[in-house]
């Protein structure tokens, strides 16, 4: 073995490592939660790690095209399962939620509005704070309701012609109980045609798209713009 001395704050020895043993370490879930963030999160089936250590011990088309014979795109493997499991027209999997709400909003809604529940503006793991997550986005927030209570009223008012999505961030860290209300986004997208980007479960469709979209949808948000504006 390697060791290697550890030297913490102030030149106090932090105990010996040894870089040829192996940092990461089975134990045992015993938290009752079964997605644990810190515990690596869902293990994979036996048959899925004999797969993957029996690729990763040698070369891989990870990022090549094996009819071309040219640099292929590395999503292409797993996106096509995706979409097949979800339904959803395209897919990219990333590490974190934080990165797909970057993501979603930066194609989606750079230089427009997002509408979110005051109550939903929470700091997730890894200290990502949803307010950061929405400004490097290039998203305008625009928040709504309050901290207990939102309905979906607080929403459609606040939507306007420059409205991308609505954003639903599932509090997943805290509670907030007794005097509480939350609004059913799902249906208020149905009936908006308005994107709802979720944290948990990625984007949601509206009828009409996932924006604020065309048609009688776009028309609906003019007229209640024009209403809000006296004209």
């Amino acid at each position: 073995m390697w060791p290697v001395i550890s030297v913490g704050p102030g030149g106090t020895l932090g105990g010996t490592l040894y870089l040829d043993t192996p940092r990461l370490r089975g134990v045992i879930n015993a938290t009752g939660v079964v997605l644990h963030t810190n515990l690596g999160r869902a293990p994979v089936s036996a048959a899925a790690a004999s797969a993957a250590a029996s690729v990763a011990a040698g070369y891989s088309n990870l990022e090549l095209d094996l009819e071309t014979g040219r640099r292929g795109d590395r999503s292409s493997l797993v996106a096509p399962l995706v979409t097949r499991l979800t339904g959803a027209e395209a897919a990219l999997v990333v590490n974190n939620n934080a990165a797909a709400v970057l993501l979603m909003l930066a194609a989606l809604a750079r230089g427009r509005e997002v509408i979110v529940s005051r109550g939903q503006q929470v700091e997730i793991g890894g200290s990502f704070r949803m307010p950061d997550v929405m400004r490097l986005s290039g998203a305008r927030m625009v928040e709504v309701g309050t901290t207990n209570r939102t309905r979906a009223g607080d929403y459609e008012e606040a939507i306007t012609p420059r409205t991308a999505a609505l954003l639903r961030v599932h509090t997943s860290n805290f509670q907030v109980t007794g005097f509480t209300e939350s609004a059913t986004l799902a249906e208020l997208g149905w009936a908006t045609g308005v994107a709802i980007p979720d944290v948990r479960l990625g984007l949601r469709r509206g009828r009409q798209g996932y924006s604020a979209g065309s048609g009688s949808a776009r028309a609906r948000l003019r007229r209640r713009a024009a209403a809000k504006s006296g004209a």
